[in-house]
Parts: C-alpha cells; structure tokens; sequence
C-alpha cells in the first residue's frame, strides 16, 4: 500500500470570489465543516439535516453556541464545545495540492446532493473540476477487479468513445474495468473522475501507482474520507454511491453474481439514473451479472454509441459521428431495424433446426457483442427459445405466424 505524493501547486480554496472576505468566509466555512466531521455519535443524515435547516455548516456551530434559533436538545448536547478546526488545517492541505468541497457550499455537486446521504466533505486532488463546464457531463463506467480480455477490451473502447464526445468517465480507480476505464479516457484525451475507498494519501492497489500519478495531473482523484483513511472493506461500498450520484448513466462491464458494480447500479437505479450493460459470454462468471441486469430491463451496451444515444437523447438530438434521419435529425434506425437484415439471417438458420450461440453469431455477421446483445433480445422477446442444452430454437407455431414473423425484418 503506497501513499500518494503531493500534487505540485496548491489550489486554493475560496468562497463565491477570489479574494478579501468571501475568500475567508470560504475557509471558515471549510473549517466548520471539517470540525463537524469528526463529530461523533451525530448521524450523518441528521448533520446534513441540520446544515440544511442553519444554511452552512458555520451557522450550525454558531447555533451550537447559543447564537440563533435553538437546536434540538440532543445536537445541541452533540456540539457542545465543537469549534471551527484551525484555518491552518485547511491551509496545510492546499499545501499538498488538496482541495477542499462542503456540502451546500459552491462548486459541491448537485447530483450528489439526490443522495440520502450526500457526503458533508470531500477532498479533490487533480486539474479538474467536480462541475466542470468543459464536458458534456458524466457518465460510470465499473466492473469487476477479475475481468477477462474481452472485458478490459471492451471497457477502453466504451471509455475511449465517450472521453472523444466530450463525455467525463467516473469510476472506482480498481484493478480490472475500473482500471482500464481511467486509463482509455486519459489515453484519448478526454476528462475522468476516481472516487477512492481511502484517502488521497493512499495508492490502492499499489498497481496503479502510475495511474494515481497520471489521475492527479490530468484527471481528478476525489474522496470523501480524511486523507489518512487507509483503505477498508467497509469503504469502498460507500464510494460506489458518489460515483453513481454523480454520473448519468452507470455502464456495468462485467460483473459476476457478487460484485460491487451491481451494488452501484442498484445505487443508480434508486437514483433514477440509466443503467446500461455489455453483454458477455453465456456460461462464464463475470457475465453473470450483467446478464442479469439485462434480463431486468438495463439497456445493451457493445460500444460507445449506444451509451450516447442513451444519454444524449432526446437533449443531444443524433448521436455524434452518426447521420440524421428526417427533418426533425430523429435518432437513427430502432434496434430491430438496424439489426434487421441481421435478425433475419438468424430466423432462416433456426428454420432448419436447433443452433447454439456460436452458429447463430456467425449467421448474424455482426460483431460478437452486438451478436449476443441481439440473441438476448429475441429471447426477451420470445422470437426465439433456449433449450435445456443451450441451443437455440424458433417456438412452436403455425406456419403463417412464422412468415409474419420473418416479415418483420428488412432483407
């Protein structure tokens, strides 16, 4: 386990302005924060509750100490003899290249503040901004720590598109898709975001000492622990709250049954955020989960496109680099007719009799994930059955119902 060398330079940290009073109400404020943090035995969703009530983390000790409305008797017990940590402490952080956000105040991310328990203080180290205007917004890519050639292959592609459209990569900053996400995006240029389960004095996995380094000159490291936390089991599960609050949409990778990307997609969904997963090879354990997620309704995800249609439509109109259809610039061809001529290819080839998946992506000419995403589909949809022994079958009908079946699809 190494600890992370300061970043060169010291952000500053500030209020509304750049200078004079709001400059210092900005550190007070970091200052109260940080004090309140450590408060023990004051739940964190009372503390938010209470800051809410007061209107910043500064006016809440003031109430604590007897200026203002009153608290409640228990936070005022809780506070008693609570005072502003030293401005020096959050001096000495900027000093390291550490920035400071507090809940409520500006620059503190909306999207986290749809969380139940939005973090009260989170440490920043890196060139970018949580809210920054150059991107398009943000959007998770996460899997698992154990994935497969075809999932690290699939997690830069996705990564490398999006960070092209102008689109952050939010992620865990693990071993395996996280990894691969983080590095694809800074590989094409674009911006991207690690949320930690430890502090920022913490490389973990040592493995990605190098991508720390690359993380905090030109991407952004964020956590919400002090930046002595080392890291913990009980700490990662929390990180994958903020990194589902702050993006659009969640793309699971792989994941198997029991995986902490499936925590954060859960975590997506009570958010009213998009889910989308890369479907993988039937029968192997890191596609588990993610076959799972589609089978409860998450969108197929087998390359970037299909994420930016997702999350730029309607707002964004057409997806970037693909050609507008009619005068409105309507999204392209649905799936079904996209993959028309496709889907009938697969119909004719079960016409003849039972066919397992390699058959059936070799007749689809399409690529392997496109291929699997569509069997997955036809399925869902009952155009196709699987038997006991893997293979594909066409339900039983009458002959006129699989004619009009097959009528469906361009040749």
């Amino acid at each position: 386990m190494d600890t992370v060398a300061p970043a060169s330079g010291a952000p500053s940290h500030g209020g509304r302005g750049s200078g004079g009073r709001e400059t210092d109400a900005g550190l007070q404020e970091l200052a109260a924060a940080l004090a309140l943090a450590e408060v023990p035995r004051l739940g964190p969703v009372r503390l938010r509750e209470q800051i809410d009530e007061s209107g910043s983390a500064r006016e809440l000790l003031r109430r604590a100490r007897g200026s203002g409305p009153p608290l409640a008797p228990t936070v005022r017990r809780r506070l008693a003899g609570v005072r502003p940590a030293p401005l020096e402490q959050v001096r000495k952080l900027a000093n390291r290249g550490i920035r400071l956000l507090a809940y409520g105040s500006d620059g503190y991310p909306e999207r986290l503040e749809h969380l139940y328990d939005p973090p009260l203080l989170l440490y920043l180290r890196g060139s970018m901004d949580l809210v920054d205007r150059r991107t398009r917004g943000i959007v998770a890519i996460v899997g698992t720590r154990r994935a497969t050639p075809y999932g690290r292959r699939m997690a830069r592609e996705i990564a490398a598109g999006l960070a092209e459209a102008g689109w952050a990569v939010v992620s865990g900053m693990a071993r395996g898709i996280d990894g691969e996400a983080h590095a694809a995006a800074l590989d094409a240029g674009g911006a991207t975001i690690g949320v930690l389960g430890s502090g920022l004095d913490f490389t973990y996995p040592a493995v990605h000492r190098q991508l720390y380094r690359r993380m905090a000159r030109d991407g952004l490291l964020v956590s919400e622990f002090a930046p002595s936390t080392p890291p913990a089991p009980g700490l990662f599960p929390r990180r994958n709250r903020i990194i589902a609050a702050l993006a659009k949409a969640v793309v699971v990778v792989q994941a198997p049954a029991r995986s902490g990307a499936l925590i954060t997609a859960d975590h997506a969904l009570d958010l009213g955020r998009d889910v989308l997963a890369v479907p993988g090879p039937v029968g192997l354990e890191p596609s588990v989960g993610t076959h799972g997620l589609l089978g409860e309704g998450a969108s197929v995800a087998t390359c970037a496109a299909d994420v930016l249609e997702q999350v730029e439509w309607p707002a964004g109109g057409a997806v970037s680099g693909q050609p507008e259809h009619g005068r409105g610039g309507e999204r392209e061809l649905e799936p079904e007719l996209r993959h028309g001529v496709s889907v009938r290819q697969v119909l004719e080839r079960l016409s003849t009799g039972p066919a397992n998946a390699d058959e059936l992506v070799r007749a689809s000419a399409r690529p392997v994930p496109e291929a699997l995403a569509m069997l997955g589909s036809l399925e869902l949809e009952g155009i196709l059955q699987r038997q006991g022994d893997g293979r594909y079958v066409l339900p039983s009908r009458d002959r006129r119902a699989g004619e009009r079946e097959l009528e469906r699809f361009p040749t």
